[in-house]
């Protein structure tokens, strides 16, 4: 498939998703916890995903229970990479206008292909608000994320980090 053809498929998608994302905007919750358990890789009971959180390719991202997604969340997992998904496990609070990054491209090419690397945010984390996390990231069981923070490599289970980039303060 040449380029031009790939840049107008991506723009229909684009346009009918965005479709899609306004009429979640509007629809009452009961409907939206449907059309994400649809719309969504896994959904996990008890979740709430709250109003303006945008999720690019919403197949490549994994939900686990007791979540909470606050509002201006952005989710970019990759559509042609592989590995490129975002899995949330059970039981975090993701705080509002925080990004998941798990897609880029490979700047030692001049074609620039896309390029992804999995993002999973392990039980019981909270992830502060205004929060990066880039790809190929683990964030470990436990952990805290301060906000602002830009997450550029993993962080082990039960600490708190904070900073761009962000390093480990102390074990919680």
């Amino acid at each position: 498939m040449d380029h031009k053809t790939k840049i107008s498929l991506f723009q229909y998608y684009s346009w009918a998703y965005h479709l899609v994302y306004l009429l979640l905007e509007i629809m009452p919750p009961f409907i939206r916890n449907a059309a994400y358990k649809i719309l969504l890789k896994n959904k996990g009971k008890r979740t709430l995903i709250d109003y303006q959180v945008y999720i690019r390719y919403p197949h490549k991202v994994h939900v686990g229970s007791d979540v909470e997604l606050n509002r201006g969340c952005n989710f970019f997992p990759g559509l042609i990479a592989e590995n490129s998904e975002i899995i949330i496990k059970n039981n975090v609070l993701v705080s509002p206008n925080v990004c998941f990054y798990s897609t880029g491209h490979d700047y030692t090419s001049s074609q620039k292909p896309d390029i992804g690397y999995r993002i999973v945010v392990h039980d019981n984390c909270w992830i502060g608000a205004n929060s990066i996390i880039l790809p190929g990231v683990e964030i470990g069981e436990g952990s805290v994320i301060g906000a602002g923070s830009v997450v550029t490599k993993d962080i082990a289970p039960n600490c708190i980090a904070f900073g761009n980039p962000a390093t480990i303060y102390k074990k919680r």
